[in-house]
């Protein structure tokens, strides 16, 4: 951590109501999501398989027919819908990810 990094968290758990070890984690996802040039890492166990799905869809193959899936339709529509007008790098989904994520822990933490 920088020169005056546990300041600065102390700061941001008083700010931020105790919440700091929070923080912390969307920063560590925000570093993840730069590893994405040179082979970068994973995020999830089954990442490269939903971009796979979602590049098929793409490409014109449809779901349950000729690429499997067996999960609803949902998630891979929106991954694909990212790769074709965002993003057709990986860290378009990350994106996504992140945003959902972003948007969920609030409400789970303060319902």
């Amino acid at each position: 951590m920088a020169r005056g990094g546990h300041k600065q968290l102390a700061l941001l758990d008083r700010e931020t109501g105790g919440h700091s070890g929070i923080t912390v984690e969307c920063l560590r996802s925000g570093s993840k999501l730069r590893s994405v040039g040179n082979g970068g890492s994973h995020i999830g166990a089954d990442e490269g398989f939903e971009l796979a799905k979602a590049t098929l869809c793409l490409k014109g193959y449809t779901l349950y027919n000729e690429v499997w899936n067996d999960q609803p339709p949902l998630h891979t529509f929106l991954i694909t819908q990212i790769l074709k007008h965002i993003s057709p790098s990986v860290l378009g989904p990350r994106l996504r990810t992140s945003v959902f994520a972003v948007v969920l822990l609030p409400i789970h933490l303060y319902r």
